[in-house]
């Protein structure tokens, strides 16, 4: 069951009154948020048919950012992501949720309710369902394999190229387009970290805020791997750069 129709808002929650979502779009929360920062609460009705009564429900939430508690007609069903003040989110990894039987009302009307924490970032990324808990986690376990897990295998890929072309520069310093063409693949293995980082706790730097996390990994690996990639097509053409050139593109890199 497909929960796409139906969805109502309020900034404050219960006990104060809820108002329909437009166009119930669920990827831009944050801009219900006058700065975009703060707590948005949505909810849906609706009725889950008898023939359920003996299968295990679940609810697949997909991806949300930045961070989530969800409940069942009042009952605390799970989380996603940190809260402030140490706020964090899981990424691209999607979730299939269990609803315990007696939390649920057959045949009844039901609420899910969401109290969903933004900055900047405020969304769901696709809509959410209702179905067995078998066909709920397959659907979240594809949808974090396409979206998370192949980007850590491409990181892994590139980091490993990353020093096999350092190892050949340091054999042949002669070749410096393998030293730039190994900070090209450095970089752009960094900036895949963004995609994947939330399926493996580990990998969480929860030192920094989530802010610095993206100036990082989305703004400062990004520019650097431009930079690089202009630097390995000159070594690779044997083009001979002016200082002028490099300073000026080193800076204005800096400055961005």
């Amino acid at each position: 069951m497909y929960l796409n129709e139906n969805w109502e808002y309020s900034l404050k929650g219960e006990p104060y009154p809820y108002v329909r979502l437009p166009d119930n779009n669920l990827n831009k929360l944050s801009d219900l948020l006058d700065s975009k920062i703060g707590y948005v609460f949505i909810r849906n009705t609706f009725e889950i048919p008898n023939d359920f009564k003996h299968k295990e429900i679940a609810l697949n939430i997909g991806q949300i950012k930045i961070a989530s508690k969800i409940y069942i007609n009042n009952h605390f069903l799970g989380k996603t992501g940190f809260f402030p003040p140490h706020e964090f989110t899981e990424g691209n990894m999607s979730f299939a949720l269990k609803i315990p039987k007696e939390y649920i009302n057959l045949g009844e009307e039901n609420t899910l309710t969401i109290c969903l924490w933004c900055h900047g970032y405020g969304s769901i990324g696709s809509v959410p369902f209702i179905s067995e808990y078998n066909d709920a986690e397959e659907s979240a376990d594809y949808s974090s394999l396409i979206y998370s897990k192949i980007y850590l295998i491409l990181s892994i890929i590139l980091l490993i190229i990353n020093f096999i072309y350092f190892f050949l520069y340091l054999l042949r310093r002669s070749e410096v387009e393998n030293l730039s063409f190994s900070q090209v693949c450095l970089f752009t293995g960094l900036y895949l970290f963004v995609f994947f980082y939330g399926e493996y706790p580990f990998l969480k730097p929860i030192d920094i805020s989530y802010l610095l996390f993206e100036k990082i990994f989305k703004g400062a690996t990004a520019l650097l791997t431009g930079y690089m990639i202009v630097g390995f097509t000159r070594d690779f053409l044997h083009y001979t750069e002016s200082k002028q050139n490099k300073y000026f593109r080193f800076i204005i890199t800096l400055i961005a």
